[in-house]
């Protein structure tokens, strides 16, 4: 099977990058990340990509995903997203969406009684990402491996990387299958 190409090399993913940059629509970079996780986490290898409902006591303006896995897993990998391009560098928005998306993890592995899994996360400020594990018995994050807990992944410049990191966490979840 020939090798995907980057996400950037198709038109629609440059099409909602260039609406972050240019939109205060935050599900811009939901759009964005739908687009491209749908492309390394295939229906036909059992993932799938779901929008969440957002929980009461979460901001509004926050959107929620996760890419599930049909071996009954769990949730293997979880987003949350602002498409606020403005609040790229606010280091407090950043605290504060990181804080939420641990909660929301260890919420959702108890509620799918899946604590004793890694599950990874994501979380994605206008165009900039950072990755995250929450690993087996645990309920708090800890940077991604071999990622630096200060950089912030942007879509288009860190592209290679970000494919990276996603084709490990599919490889590590394909395995334990």
């Amino acid at each position: 099977m020939p090798a995907t190409p980057g996400y950037m090399s198709y038109r629609i993913v440059q099409s909602y990058y260039e609406d972050l940059t240019k939109s205060l629509d935050v599900s811009a970079v939901g759009r964005l990340w739908s687009t491209i996780l749908n492309l390394y986490f295939t229906v036909a290898e059992d993932f799938g990509v779901e929008v969440q409902p957002r929980p009461n006591k979460m901001a509004n303006d926050v959107n929620i995903s996760h890419v599930h896995h049909a071996s009954n897993k769990g949730e293997v990998l979880y987003l949350l997203e602002t498409g606020h391009v403005e609040f790229e560098g606010q280091k407090g928005v950043w605290t504060d969406t990181v804080l939420q998306l641990a909660e929301y993890m260890a919420m959702q592995r108890k509620v799918t009684d899946q604590t004793e899994e890694n599950a990874y996360g994501v979380v994605t400020v206008g165009r900039y990402s950072h990755f995250f594990i929450m690993e087996g018995g645990q309920d708090s994050l800890a940077g991604y491996p071999g990622t630096d807990d200060d950089y912030h992944f942007e879509f288009k410049k860190d592209e290679g990387a970000i494919i990276d990191i996603l084709l490990q966490i599919k490889a590590t979840v394909s395995r334990a299958v």
